[in-house]
Order: structure tokens, then C-alpha cells, then sequence
């Protein structure tokens, strides 16, 4: 479980209907769905399917729930890098995850997904040890951009006609990295304190994720 001073990152729970039934109303919007690479739930069964078998058992994908009211509003998740990922020399896939996130539009412009990631990166570089985040976007998603490059992202690479089959569409899309280095560097400079080593967990997006849906950015 993460804190930050509005939110708490914490595991989705298999048959809690609240959070399912938050979620629903959310991933119901194509603006909150599409960017992040599927179509809008068709009812709330498909919800409710995905909640309790992909998103619930896995231990990297984290409910942003807002403290005020104790619902969901979003989600952030890491996952493995994509088998076609290329990384520097002597780069470890083991140590690199890719982060996703949505939020609900209704929170959107309040500041609630850098708080979010901020967080979560916190807890991949020091609690997981990790030594790359990459995270990716559409092209022409430059809210997710903006985001991105405000919590220390860079660009690294685009990748061309990657296969969204939920949406029936290739799409191209920028990849962003941030090294622990140079997230180390940049709290230095904001003379932000490290945190105490307190959550550990397996890093990985879930037994199968192959059969998961991408929220990215």
C-alpha cells in the first residue's frame, strides 16, 4: 500500500463490487479507454471479468483510490517490457518494467496521475530495485506526454504499427524512459527524502500478460 497526501495505491480486490462498479462508470468513456489502447467496457459483466481474473491477482497493478471518499478513481500498474523491447548494452529486462495508468475523466487536470506515478516510481526504484522505467503513449496524446516528461521521462524511441486488436487499429507510438540514476538525480536536486524499505513484492504484470488489456497512458 502507497501513500501520497490525496491518494493510496493499493491492490484491487477480486469481487469487490464498489470498486468494480467505480471502474465501470469510468472505463465506459471511449476518452479514458481509447488512449490507453481498448474499447469501452460493453457491459458490466466484461468489467467485472477483467477485475476479478487479470487486474485483482495481479501484485503490480495497484486501485488509486482518493483518501476524501475512499473510492477508485484511476489505476498504475508495472508490467514486463514487451519481448520485442530493445534495451541499452548490458541492459537486464528483469530489472526494467513498463508503468500504465488511467483516471477517471471527472479527475482529470487536479494533479491526481503525477501524484500517482510519483509514487509508484518511488516504490519501483526503491522498494523493487528496479533500474529502468519505460512507459509509452499514442502520438497524438500529448496530455500523456506532458505528464510523462514532468515526472523526469525522456524519450528513447518510436515504435511503428504496433496491433491494438480491442480497438481494430495499428497505431505508432512514442516510448519515454527514466533510469534510477537520473531519478535519483532529479529528487537530489528537489532535495526530496528517500523513504524507508517497507513494501516489497514480485514485479511482474500477471502469470499471463499476453492476455491482459494495455492501460498505458
Amino acid at each position: 500500500m502507497l501513500h501520497t497526501p490525496r491518494l493510496i495505491l493499493r491492490r484491487w480486490q477480486v469481487g469487490n463490487e464498489i470498486e468494480i462498479s467505480a471502474q465501470y462508470s469510468y472505463a465506459t468513456n471511449p476518452d479514458v479507454t481509447r488512449a490507453s489502447g481498448w474499447a469501452p467496457y460493453d457491459d458490466i459483466e466484461e468489467c467485472r471479468s477483467y477485475h476479478d481474473k487479470v487486474q485483482a491477482p495481479d501484485p503490480e497493478c495497484f486501485a488509486i483510490i482518493l483518501k476524501r471518499t475512499g473510492l477508485p478513481i484511476g489505476s498504475i500498474a508495472f508490467k514486463p517490457l514487451p519481448a520485442a523491447q530493445k534495451l541499452p548494452d548490458g541492459g537486464d529486462p528483469a530489472a526494467c518494467r513498463e508503468v500504465g495508468f488511467w483516471l477517471g475523466e471527472p479527475h482529470w487536470g487536479r494533479g491526481f496521475m503525477p501524484e500517482a506515478l510519483r509514487a509508484m516510481l518511488r516504490h519501483g526504484f526503491e522498494n523493487l530495485g528496479l533500474s529502468t522505467v519505460y512507459a509509452r503513449h499514442f502520438l497524438d496524446n500529448t496530455r500523456s506526454r506532458i505528464l510523462l516528461e514532468h515526472c523526469g521521462f525522456a524519450y528513447d524511441h518510436t515504435e511503428y504499427d504496433n496491433s491494438f486488436p480491442s480497438l481494430g487499429e495499428i497505431r505508432d507510438e512514442d516510448v519515454l524512459a527514466l533510469t534510477a540514476q537520473n531519478w535519483r538525480e532529479r529528487r537530489k536536486q528537489l532535495n526530496v527524502p528517500d523513504a524507508p524499505k517497507h513494501i516489497g513484492s514480485g514485479a511482474y504484470w500477471g502469470s499471463d500478460p499476453t492476455i491482459a488489456k494495455r492501460p498505458q497512458c
